[in-house]
């Protein structure tokens, strides 16, 4: 037989605009799954900074249990470290724990 016909402009255009309010309508679904996402961040991240400060002050005014929270009850070797610098030298012990904390050590 011959080659198929090619399409018409008007069937092209046609085509061409439901392929464009797709990309539209995929836009908005991307932006309402993107705010979702930056919500839910922004909401562990406030979450996650209350939990530090918590630690932050434990590890100022009492040290080793400053480590314990931040190693969630774990007895690990930060810990018997903090504790020992704190009975020795209560300062030094404030500094571990501090950067124990802040995940600087």
């Amino acid at each position: 037989m011959g080659t198929p016909a090619a399409p018409s402009l008007s069937a092209q255009l046609t085509s061409a605009r439901a392929a464009r309010q797709l990309t539209r309508a995929q836009e908005r679904r991307y932006e309402r799954v993107l705010s979702r996402v930056k919500s839910e961040e922004t909401r562990r991240a406030a979450a996650g900074q209350k939990v530090e400060a918590i630690e932050l002050i434990l590890a100022i005014f009492l040290p080793p249990i400053g480590v314990l929270v931040h190693e969630k009850g774990q007895l690990t070797s930060h810990f018997w470290i903090s504790l020992l610098l704190t009975f020795l030298f209560f300062i030094p012990g404030m500094i571990y724990s501090i950067l124990v904390v802040t995940d600087t050590i």
